[in-house]
């Protein structure tokens, strides 16, 4: 049986490549903010005993109108750069002493519960998981000219997803680390746990477990 599991819910990125004045994790999906499900997905969870919101300083205003009646805990400003968001949020968690956290990002807000068990279960057996889906296209490596160089092997790829889960000393020790070597260009927070020497193992995860980037990603949405 797992002990404490946090959730920490990254929502300090701009979105700019969706376009609009609001940041893309407030904007409406089905009538709802994006970042709404998102939250919702793990303050509804039986196994989850803290949702830790990140969120950029400019966006106190939007995010209490988008998670009125939500129980997360107050939110902490985010970073420069998502490791930094990432960062912060564990270090805001260590007061709630948690065994295990669960790292995602508020643009997929269309995450499952099946989905949280399955990445606090890989958390308590393995320390370090992510949830990820096979390749369903070929992919092929291409120079700077983009002429193909290679065609990879799609058996051995995977597309990873969030949450991502971890032992809390585990991947807060490694984020100590990174912030203290100056390295701040992960971009999830495996790869920080790889470079810190742990071995990080991969769950199931869910096609449509999508992350929302572009307009039409919430066009694809909406329909």
């Amino acid at each position: 049986m797992a002990g404490r599991v946090a959730a920490v819910v990254v929502a300090a990125g701009r979105g700019q490549r969706v376009g609009g004045d609001l940041p893309k994790q407030y904007r409406s999906i089905a009538g709802e903010p994006v970042i709404r499900p998102a939250l919702a997905a793990f303050l509804d969870h039986p196994r989850i005993d803290a949702v830790q919101p990140v969120i950029h300083a400019q966006d106190a205003v939007a995010f209490r109108a988008a998670t009125v009646g939500l129980q997360n805990l107050p939110p902490v400003w985010g970073g420069a750069t998502r490791q930094a968001s990432v960062h912060a949020g564990l270090e805001a968690l260590r007061a709630a002493r948690p065994d295990f956290v669960l790292i995602h990002d508020a643009a997929r807000p269309f995450l499952t519960s099946a989905l949280i068990t399955r990445a606090i279960d890989a958390a308590v057996e393995h320390r370090a998981a992510v949830p990820a889906v096979p390749v369903a296209d070929t992919v092929k490596k291409v120079d700077e000219r983009e002429t193909v160089t290679e065609t990879l092997d799609r058996s051995q790829l995977r597309l990873v997803q969030t949450p991502q889960a971890f032992g809390f000393d585990l991947i807060l020790a490694a984020h100590q680390r990174a912030a203290a070597a100056g390295r701040d260009d992960f971009t999830d927070d495996a790869a920080l746990a790889e470079w810190a020497g742990h071995s990080v193992t991969v769950f199931p995860g869910e096609t449509t477990n999508v992350k929302l980037t572009t307009n039409d990603d919430f066009i694809r949405a909406e329909a």
